[in-house]
């Protein structure tokens, strides 16, 4: 029968030898070392730091003996953390020696609580397996304060290609999330078309808003709480700011039915990528991909709001302009079928400059699928 052992909280570690069970919040694949062996680099957290990290570094002769972790929210379990002062802050350290020793659980809820295979991995009991539940359980909750941010290997790759050149999209592997299932606390991909764009006078702000779909709602949508919109602003941008596509917004609803039919959804982008080359390019109609969008609770978490945050280059955050050729084969054929489905509830309106504007007229609150 495996030792009980006694584990720290996070918050209370200090300069020793800690037995510690947390959440992996951001990790590097390992790099080589300057000698012999391999590094790799995590930061770790747990409810006791309200949303804070402690960065720990693993140290091993061989690859195959650091830890197997995969993704951040996975779980890990070590015994005896070297835990030291690293310029003026506390870091823990697990050698390939000394007799430190882990085990590393994936942190999604539904899978079983058994360890990624490796050849160090350390006891545990049935107490701690159920502190790897707990912990799961907090890290996927909408009361995790932890930012889910995914490193860049994990939010893309693609192959090295010349500058001048687009990547077609088969050689291109980017995970995203359907918009209306995005998970609030989730860092996500996606991939839509621009309904509107919303911007301010630039001596205001100039950060912009993208009112997006990418066909109809999966089902599983309807109970999932509904998004912020810029009509929820204490200021929202004004009409004459605004660039619409009349017809898409026939289509999905935008701005005119209620929060639980209309099929687009607002992205809030920030700063630099509000001001990036892309964005300025950007029009309704566009298919675009977005990197890394931060889903998070508004109002009393009743709605959930996107946002593109400013900064995010180490995690690939960034707006890319799709075409036809390039957008995953997917999204086109579910905005076909979205176009399909339901009739327009709109018509453009013909008064001159309405369609620059991208005013439309509302006919009916209902929709014919």
């Amino acid at each position: 029968m495996a030792a009980q052992y006694t584990f720290t909280d996070l918050r209370n570690i200090n300069v020793g030898c800690h037995n510690v069970i947390a959440v992996v919040k951001f990790f590097k694949k390992p790099q080589k070392t300057k000698g012999t062996g391999y590094s790799m680099f995590a930061s770790v957290s747990d409810p006791s730091l309200c949303g804070d990290k402690f960065p720990v570094i693993f140290l091993c002769n061989n690859i195959d003996h650091l830890p197997p972790i995969r993704t951040p929210g996975d779980i890990i379990i070590m015994h005896r953390l070297k835990v030291s002062m690293y310029r003026g802050s506390l870091q823990g350290c697990g050698p390939g020696s000394s007799g430190f020793a882990f085990a590393v659980f994936p942190g999604l809820c539904d899978s079983p609580l058994t360890p990624y295979p490796s050849p160090t991995n350390c006891s545990f009991t049935d107490a701690d397996l159920f502190r790897v539940f707990e912990l799961r359980g907090w890290y996927n909750s909408d009361s995790c304060p932890l930012e889910k941010e995914l490193p860049p290997d994990v939010v893309m790759t693609e192959p090295q290609a010349p500058s001048n050149q687009m990547v077609p999209f088969a050689e291109r592997v980017v995970p995203s999330t359907r918009i209306h299932s995005i998970m609030k606390n989730a860092f996500v991909n996606i991939e839509a078309q621009i309904v509107a764009i919303y911007s301010y006078p630039p001596e205001i702000t100039r950060d912009i808003i993208l009112s997006l779909w990418d066909g109809q709602p999966p089902p599983e949508a309807a109970s999932l709480p509904p998004f912020y919109t810029h009509h929820d602003l204490d200021r929202p941008p004004h009409i004459s700011d605004s660039r619409t596509d009349p017809h898409l917004a026939a289509i999905t609803g935008h701005s005119m039915l209620p929060a639980n039919e209309d099929w687009s959804v607002t992205v809030f982008v920030f700063d630099e990528h509000a001001q990036s080359a892309v964005a300025k390019k950007l029009k309704p109609g566009d298919l675009i991909r977005i990197i890394n969008v931060h889903c998070t609770g508004k109002l009393g978490h009743v709605r959930r709001k996107l946002d593109v945050h400013g900064g995010g280059q180490k995690y690939g955050r960034r707006i890319e302009l799709l075409t036809e050729e390039t957008a995953p084969p997917d999204l086109v054929a579910r905005l076909k079928a979205g176009r399909d489905a339901r009739k327009p509830i709109t018509t453009p309106s013909q008064s001159p400059g309405a369609a620059d504007l991208g005013v439309v007229r509302c006919l009916s609150s209902f929709f014919a699928v």
